[in-house]
Formats: C-alpha cells, structure tokens, sequence
C-alpha cells in the first residue's frame, strides 16, 4: 500500500515572473511597514500568486502613470472636539476672509502635509521591489515631484490595494 502524496504548495520566488522590462531590473526601491503590515501584504501576495516585488513595483508604476492626468480631490470627514470659544474664532476668521470653516481648516493643515517628514517609533520591517532603470526613473521622478518617500507611499499604495480588494 501507498500512502498518498501532499501536493506541494509553492509561493515565493516560484511565482509566475512579471512581464519583461525590456533591461535587467538592477535599482530597487525599499518601503517600511510593520509586522502585521508585512504578514498582510504577504498573504495577499500568496494568494494572488504574485511576488512581493512585482507588486509592489507594478503598484507604483501605475500610480506613476495615474498622475499623468490630473489629481482628483477627495473629500473625507473629520470630527475635531474644540472648545466653544476656538469654533466662534474658527468661525471668524472664516468670515473675515469670506471662505467656509472647511475651507479655512483645509489651508491651514495644507503646508504641514508639505513640510512633515515620515518618521515612527515602531519596529518597521523592509521590503524591496526590484525595476528597470526606465520604470526606477518614472517612479523616482514621481516621487520627487509630489515630495512623496517611497519608503512610505509605497506601504500607503500597497495597503490601499489590499483593502480595496
């Protein structure tokens, strides 16, 4: 009697390649994410059998190109708690200068979005997607135009992508 055979279960570098550069993929970009990032990001890469760095690089390239055409405004919702007199003076200065309290709140948190380094206390781990000197430079010069880190947007595209599949 034979006992029957385990099918193998392949993942990591037994994925199925991604589509040629046209050059050999000698730059890499690396991003940081936690623990749970990481074990997140694995398991979608697994089950959408595809290698960490493919997706990585294939998310960032066509976010590249994305950009190409004009961003579009989202509008999200923020509960603040100010005290009473803070709103009436919020409320003032929006008057004064004839704009809404949206508006206003909007144009003062804007230029701290554009001065605010990246930086964290937690324990971050690495991960790298390897690319053509033609899709390393679209995806560099993209970043420096919007003074984005890779090390973090590429974690930020990665956990959209997972959450909104």
């Amino acid at each position: 009697m034979s006992t029957p055979k385990k099918a193998i279960v392949r993942t990591g570098a037994h994925v199925p390649a991604r589509n040629r550069a046209g050059a050999p993929r000698h730059h890499y970009l690396a991003t940081k994410v936690t623990k749970a990032e990481k074990d997140a990001i694995l398991k979608y890469c697994e089950r959408h059998k595809q290698s960490v760095s493919a997706f990585l690089a294939d998310l960032a390239l066509a976010d590249a190109q994305k950009s190409k055409n004009k961003l579009e405004q989202k509008e999200i919702t923020v509960t603040l708690k100010l005290p009473a007199r803070d709103l009436d003076q919020m409320r003032i200065f929006a008057r004064l200068e004839d704009k809404s309290v949206e508006d206003l709140v909007s144009e003062l948190i804007q230029p701290n979005f554009q001065k605010r380094q990246t930086a964290t206390a937690l324990e971050m781990h690495t991960l790298r997607c390897w690319l053509s000197s033609d899709e390393h430079r679209i995806i560099k010069k993209y970043l420096a135009k919007h003074r984005l880190s890779a090390r973090s947007y590429l974690a930020l595209l990665a956990l959209k992508a997972i959450n909104n599949q």
